[in-house]
């Protein structure tokens, strides 16, 4: 009886180690760089000055999505200039309307 309980424990330890030393731990990168993108926007009214919403997001032709224009740092790696990118639409301005958007 007492063997049985030592042979467990040293089976149950020895799985324990094993899980620890064949368990990854999953590390975030920072990333750094930036990302231009051009386009044109639909509001929810005719003027900047008094929308509230931004309804929907068209490249500069309005014939698609907005694009990448340029790209710094380690978005180089994975994003093309030129390529379409997906923004979501019906983005709020909190402030609501401004009279300006230069002070």
């Amino acid at each position: 009886m007492k063997n049985t309980s030592k042979t467990i424990l040293a089976i149950f330890a020895t799985g324990l180690i094993s899980w620890a030393l064949c368990t990854q731990q999953a590390q975030a990168v920072q990333i750094t760089g930036s990302l231009t993108f051009g386009g044109t926007v639909t509001l929810d009214t005719n003027s900047a000055g008094t929308a509230t919403e931004v309804i929907s997001w068209h490249n500069m032709d309005n014939s698609g999505s907005p694009l990448v224009l340029s790209r710094g740092g380690d978005f180089v790696s994975f994003v093309n200039v030129g390529d379409p990118t997906t923004f979501a639409p019906n983005w709020f301005f909190n402030s609501g309307p401004r009279p300006s958007f230069y002070l």
